[in-house]
C-alpha cells in the first residue's frame, strides 16, 4: 500500500542460488525501466504458494507483502 499511489510496486522471489537484493536489483534495472523496479523485494524462504493447478496465489503473496511493509 501506498498514501500517495494506492500501490507500490514490490516482489516476492524464490532462488535456490545464493542471490543478493543488490544482484537481483542490477539485473531488473538493466532490463525494466526506473519506475518498473520494485521498490520492495523479498526473498521467499520457500517456493512461492501455488493452486492446484500450478498458478501462484498472488493474494496470499500481497496479504503477506503487506504485512511486511507495515
Amino acid at each position: 500500500p501506498d498514501e500517495r499511489l494506492g500501490e507500490e510496486v514490490g516482489a516476492t522471489y524464490f532462488c535456490e542460488e545464493t542471490l543478493s537484493e543488490t544482484e537481483l536489483r542490477g539485473f531488473l534495472a538493466e532490463r525494466l525501466a526506473r519506475f518498473k523496479v520494485p521498490r520492495f523485494l523479498h526473498k521467499s524462504d520457500g517456493p512461492l504458494p501455488r493452486t492446484a493447478s500450478g498458478k501462484i496465489l498472488k493474494r496470499a503473496l500481497r496479504e503477506r507483502a503487506a504485512e511486511l511493509v507495515s
